[in-house]
Protein backbone atom coordinates (compact mmCIF):
# COMPACT_ATOMS: atom_id res chain seq x y z
CA UNK A 1 0.00 0.00 0.00
CA UNK A 2 2.92 2.33 0.63
CA UNK A 3 3.91 1.95 -3.01
CA UNK A 4 0.37 2.73 -4.14
CA UNK A 5 0.28 5.95 -2.16
CA UNK A 6 3.79 7.16 -2.89
CA UNK A 7 3.88 6.46 -6.60
CA UNK A 8 0.86 8.67 -7.17
CA UNK A 9 -2.86 8.89 -6.69
CA UNK A 10 -3.83 8.35 -10.33
CA UNK A 11 -3.62 5.18 -12.36
CA UNK A 12 -0.19 4.70 -13.90
CA UNK A 13 1.47 2.01 -15.99
CA UNK A 14 5.10 1.11 -15.45
CA UNK A 15 7.40 -0.47 -18.00
CA UNK A 16 11.08 -0.81 -18.74
CA UNK A 17 12.91 2.46 -19.23
CA UNK A 18 13.86 1.47 -22.78
CA UNK A 19 10.23 1.67 -23.89
CA UNK A 20 8.96 4.36 -21.56
CA UNK A 21 8.20 8.00 -22.04
CA UNK A 22 7.19 8.02 -25.71
CA UNK A 23 4.49 10.66 -26.30
CA UNK A 24 1.29 9.58 -28.02
CA UNK A 25 -1.16 12.21 -29.28
CA UNK A 26 -4.86 11.45 -28.89
CA UNK A 27 -7.79 13.19 -30.56
CA UNK A 28 -10.57 13.96 -28.10
CA UNK A 29 -14.09 15.32 -28.51
CA UNK A 30 -15.61 17.39 -25.73
CA UNK A 31 -18.85 15.72 -24.58
CA UNK A 32 -20.56 19.11 -24.31
CA UNK A 33 -20.40 21.20 -27.47
CA UNK A 34 -18.42 18.68 -29.51
CA UNK A 35 -15.18 20.70 -29.59
CA UNK A 36 -12.22 18.66 -30.85
CA UNK A 37 -8.81 18.93 -29.20
CA UNK A 38 -5.74 16.83 -28.52
CA UNK A 39 -4.25 15.31 -25.40
CA UNK A 40 -0.85 13.75 -24.85
CA UNK A 41 -0.53 10.23 -23.49
CA UNK A 42 2.06 7.47 -23.56
CA UNK A 43 2.09 3.76 -24.28
CA UNK A 44 4.08 3.08 -21.13
CA UNK A 45 5.68 4.80 -18.19
CA UNK A 46 8.55 4.07 -15.83
CA UNK A 47 9.33 5.26 -12.33
CA UNK A 48 12.80 6.81 -12.07
CA UNK A 49 13.13 5.33 -8.59
CA UNK A 50 13.72 8.61 -6.78
CA UNK A 51 12.30 9.65 -3.46
CA UNK A 52 8.84 11.14 -3.16
CA UNK A 53 8.43 14.87 -2.64
CA UNK A 54 6.33 16.52 0.08
CA UNK A 55 3.19 15.89 -1.98
CA UNK A 56 4.19 12.23 -2.41
CA UNK A 57 4.93 12.53 -6.12
CA UNK A 58 7.82 10.74 -7.78
CA UNK A 59 9.44 11.70 -11.06
CA UNK A 60 8.56 9.46 -13.99
CA UNK A 61 9.36 9.24 -17.67
CA UNK A 62 5.82 10.39 -18.49
CA UNK A 63 5.34 13.55 -16.46
CA UNK A 64 4.41 15.23 -19.75
CA UNK A 65 1.11 13.37 -20.20
CA UNK A 66 -2.26 15.11 -19.97
CA UNK A 67 -3.45 14.14 -16.51
CA UNK A 68 -6.95 15.56 -16.69
CA UNK A 69 -8.22 16.54 -20.15
CA UNK A 70 -10.12 19.81 -20.20
CA UNK A 71 -12.22 21.18 -23.04
CA UNK A 72 -10.44 24.38 -24.18
CA UNK A 73 -13.60 26.33 -24.94
CA UNK A 74 -16.11 25.63 -22.18
CA UNK A 75 -13.47 24.56 -19.60
CA UNK A 76 -15.20 21.25 -18.73
CA UNK A 77 -12.73 18.75 -17.19
CA UNK A 78 -13.31 15.26 -18.58
CA UNK A 79 -12.85 13.50 -15.27
CA UNK A 80 -15.34 10.75 -16.12
CA UNK A 81 -17.59 9.45 -18.89
CA UNK A 82 -20.75 11.53 -18.66
CA UNK A 83 -24.18 9.99 -19.23
CA UNK A 84 -26.61 11.49 -21.76
CA UNK A 85 -28.65 12.94 -18.90
CA UNK A 86 -25.55 14.49 -17.32
CA UNK A 87 -24.49 16.01 -20.64
CA UNK A 88 -27.91 17.59 -21.01
CA UNK A 89 -27.68 19.08 -17.52
CA UNK A 90 -24.13 20.31 -18.14
CA UNK A 91 -25.13 22.14 -21.32
CA UNK A 92 -26.99 24.70 -19.26
CA UNK A 93 -24.75 24.55 -16.18
CA UNK A 94 -21.62 25.47 -18.13
CA UNK A 95 -23.37 28.67 -19.21
CA UNK A 96 -24.48 29.55 -15.69
CA UNK A 97 -23.12 32.42 -13.63
CA UNK A 98 -22.13 29.94 -10.94
CA UNK A 99 -19.90 27.94 -13.28
CA UNK A 100 -18.39 31.07 -14.81
CA UNK A 101 -17.41 32.25 -11.32
CA UNK A 102 -14.83 29.47 -10.97
CA UNK A 103 -14.15 28.43 -14.59
CA UNK A 104 -10.69 30.05 -14.60
CA UNK A 105 -9.43 28.01 -11.64
CA UNK A 106 -7.63 24.67 -11.59
CA UNK A 107 -9.23 21.96 -13.71
CA UNK A 108 -9.24 19.81 -10.55
CA UNK A 109 -11.17 22.51 -8.69
CA UNK A 110 -13.64 22.76 -11.56
CA UNK A 111 -14.07 18.97 -11.63
CA UNK A 112 -14.89 18.97 -7.91
CA UNK A 113 -17.54 21.67 -8.36
CA UNK A 114 -19.02 19.99 -11.44
CA UNK A 115 -19.15 16.69 -9.58
CA UNK A 116 -20.96 18.36 -6.68
CA UNK A 117 -23.48 19.80 -9.13
CA UNK A 118 -24.12 16.43 -10.77
CA UNK A 119 -24.37 14.65 -7.42
CA UNK A 120 -27.04 17.14 -6.35
CA UNK A 121 -29.12 15.84 -9.25
CA UNK A 122 -28.71 12.18 -8.38
CA UNK A 123 -25.43 11.23 -10.07
CA UNK A 124 -22.92 9.00 -8.32
CA UNK A 125 -20.06 10.84 -6.62
CA UNK A 126 -16.79 10.41 -8.48
CA UNK A 127 -14.36 13.00 -7.11
CA UNK A 128 -12.61 11.48 -4.10
CA UNK A 129 -9.85 12.45 -1.71
CA UNK A 130 -7.41 10.66 -4.04
CA UNK A 131 -8.56 12.78 -6.98
CA UNK A 132 -7.99 15.98 -5.02
CA UNK A 133 -4.58 14.81 -3.85
CA UNK A 134 -3.75 14.12 -7.49
CA UNK A 135 -4.62 17.74 -8.18
CA UNK A 136 -1.97 18.80 -5.68
CA UNK A 137 0.60 16.62 -7.39
CA UNK A 138 -0.13 17.47 -11.01
CA UNK A 139 -1.44 21.04 -10.85
CA UNK A 140 0.22 22.30 -7.69
CA UNK A 141 0.73 25.80 -9.04
CA UNK A 142 -3.04 26.29 -9.12
CA UNK A 143 -4.16 24.11 -6.21
CA UNK A 144 -1.58 24.43 -3.44
CA UNK A 145 -2.04 28.21 -3.46
CA UNK A 146 -5.85 28.05 -3.51
CA UNK A 147 -7.35 28.21 0.02
CA UNK A 148 -10.74 26.98 -1.16
CA UNK A 149 -9.21 23.96 -2.87
CA UNK A 150 -7.28 23.11 0.28
CA UNK A 151 -10.51 23.46 2.24
CA UNK A 152 -11.92 20.61 0.14
CA UNK A 153 -9.17 18.42 1.60
CA UNK A 154 -9.95 19.60 5.12
CA UNK A 155 -13.59 18.60 4.73
CA UNK A 156 -12.58 15.12 3.61
CA UNK A 157 -10.25 14.82 6.59
CA UNK A 158 -12.98 15.70 9.04
CA UNK A 159 -15.76 13.70 7.45
CA UNK A 160 -14.36 10.56 5.93
CA UNK A 161 -10.68 9.87 6.53
CA UNK A 162 -11.51 7.67 9.50
CA UNK A 163 -13.17 5.29 7.05
CA UNK A 164 -10.06 4.92 4.89
CA UNK A 165 -7.73 1.97 4.85
CA UNK A 166 -5.31 1.94 7.76
CA UNK A 167 -2.47 1.72 5.22
CA UNK A 168 -3.59 4.78 3.24
CA UNK A 169 -4.49 7.05 6.10
CA UNK A 170 -0.99 8.05 7.35
CA UNK A 171 0.06 9.20 3.88
CA UNK A 172 -3.12 11.17 3.28
CA UNK A 173 -2.66 12.89 6.63
CA UNK A 174 0.95 13.79 5.80
CA UNK A 175 -0.09 15.61 2.64
CA UNK A 176 -2.92 17.45 4.38
CA UNK A 177 -0.49 18.37 7.17
CA UNK A 178 1.82 19.83 4.53
CA UNK A 179 -1.03 21.95 3.15
CA UNK A 180 -1.55 23.33 6.66
CA UNK A 181 2.16 24.14 6.79
CA UNK A 182 1.80 26.08 3.53
CA UNK A 183 -1.10 28.00 5.09
CA UNK A 184 0.96 28.57 8.26
CA UNK A 185 -1.65 26.65 10.27
CA UNK A 186 1.06 24.94 12.26
CA UNK A 187 -1.15 23.71 15.09
CA UNK A 188 -3.43 21.91 12.64
CA UNK A 189 -0.45 20.43 10.85
CA UNK A 190 1.03 19.18 14.11
CA UNK A 191 -2.24 17.52 15.12
CA UNK A 192 -2.17 15.44 11.95
CA UNK A 193 1.52 14.60 12.35
CA UNK A 194 0.84 13.46 15.92
CA UNK A 195 -1.94 11.20 14.65
CA UNK A 196 0.49 9.61 12.22
CA UNK A 197 3.08 9.18 14.96
CA UNK A 198 0.59 7.42 17.21
CA UNK A 199 -0.64 5.09 14.48
CA UNK A 200 2.67 3.97 12.96
CA UNK A 201 5.59 2.93 15.21
CA UNK A 202 8.76 4.79 14.26
CA UNK A 203 10.78 1.65 13.61
CA UNK A 204 8.25 0.38 11.05
CA UNK A 205 8.42 3.14 8.46
CA UNK A 206 11.50 5.26 7.88
CA UNK A 207 9.81 7.37 5.21
CA UNK A 208 6.98 8.46 7.51
CA UNK A 209 9.29 9.37 10.36
CA UNK A 210 11.67 11.23 8.05
CA UNK A 211 8.77 13.18 6.55
CA UNK A 212 7.46 14.11 10.01
CA UNK A 213 10.90 15.15 11.26
CA UNK A 214 11.53 17.37 8.26
CA UNK A 215 8.11 19.00 8.30
CA UNK A 216 8.35 19.69 12.03
CA UNK A 217 11.74 21.26 11.40
CA UNK A 218 10.24 23.40 8.64
CA UNK A 219 7.54 24.65 11.01
CA UNK A 220 10.03 25.32 13.80
CA UNK A 221 12.49 26.99 11.42
CA UNK A 222 15.37 25.17 13.08
CA UNK A 223 17.62 25.03 10.09
CA UNK A 224 15.47 23.09 7.62
CA UNK A 225 15.56 25.16 4.46
CA UNK A 226 14.35 22.61 1.91
CA UNK A 227 10.63 22.92 2.54
CA UNK A 228 9.30 23.49 -0.97
CA UNK A 229 6.67 21.03 -2.12
CA UNK A 230 8.98 19.71 -4.84
CA UNK A 231 11.79 18.82 -2.43
CA UNK A 232 12.49 15.11 -2.02
CA UNK A 233 11.75 13.83 1.44
CA UNK A 234 14.53 11.25 1.34
CA UNK A 235 16.94 12.33 -1.42
CA UNK A 236 18.86 9.55 -3.12
CA UNK A 237 22.50 9.37 -2.17
CA UNK A 238 24.86 10.43 -4.92
CA UNK A 239 27.15 7.73 -6.25
CA UNK A 240 30.61 8.28 -7.65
Amino acid sequence: MQRKMLVGFGAMLFATAAHAGIPVTNDVECPVGGENFQTVGTASCSNFGGSQDFLLKVSTSCDFVTRLPQCPGNRLPMYKKFSDDEIKRLESYLQSREFQSFSSRSRYFIAKKVDDFLVSGGSEKVVSIYFLLGGLQHDRGNTLSDPEYLAFLDSFDAASLAERSKDDLPYIRLVIAYTHFVRKSYDEAQKLLDLVKSSVPERENKFLTTYITRLESCMAETGETSCRSTEQVMPRKKTD
